[in-house]
């Protein structure tokens, strides 16, 4: 009962200094996860993804979609640099500034793709937000994220497939809904672990 490691006091034990780190290290993890508040974006994406079909519907014409993304991502872009600006916590810095470049790329290229490939493959653009998705998910260590990515990625092959009405509408009305679940979940999960602190 005599061993080397008992003969240790708490502070310098080798259990205790693992614990140690690894408590420091989720609370490092939580501390990142509620800097990114990864459900701001996601919840006013999936309630414009929603609200695309009936937008789109209502504006009319063949550029209508470029009309209402063209509108509607930089209202989002600037609701999000406002939401993270004005937070008590915020990333690192680079981490900030990548994730104002991966925003603007994002936008920029749904927006060319969708002008330039026009009604024939109305999925186009989706695969600029599946690429900004992912890269956010990877940013962010966050797998929400990146189910959102992959619910984007499946509307995007299945409108690519075949773009008709019927199925463009469902695919906003799915992703939507995806991207607003994984929100609230995010949301809750963020809470539940600040209110165990």
């Amino acid at each position: 009962m005599n061993s080397a490691q008992q003969s240790l006091p708490a502070a310098q034990n080798p259990d205790d200094a693992a614990g140690q780190l690894r408590y420091v290290e989720a609370r490092r993890a939580a501390g990142h996860q509620l800097a990114a508040a990864v459900w701001f974006p996601l919840l006013i994406g999936g309630i414009a993804t929603i609200a695309a079909p009936t937008a789109i519907a209502l504006i009319g014409g063949a550029a209508a979609s470029g009309w209402y993304w063209g509108i509607a991502g930089p209202v989002i872009g600037i609701s999000c640099a406002v939401f993270y600006a004005t937070r008590p916590i915020h990333l690192p810095v680079q981490e900030a500034f990548a994730a104002v470049g991966i925003a603007i790329a994002l936008m920029v290229g749904a927006l060319l793709l969708g002008f330039s490939v026009g009604e024939s493959r109305t999925g186009a653009p989706l695969l600029a937000v599946t690429a900004g998705l992912g890269a956010f998910a990877w940013l962010y260590r966050s797998p929400l994220v990146g189910m959102v990515a992959a619910a984007n990625l499946i509307a995007a092959i299945a409108l690519i497939i075949n773009s008709s009405g019927r199925l463009e509408q469902i695919s906003y009305l799915a992703t939507g809904i995806v991207s607003c679940t994984v929100a609230i979940a995010a949301l809750l999960t963020m809470r539940s672990e600040s209110s165990t602190e």
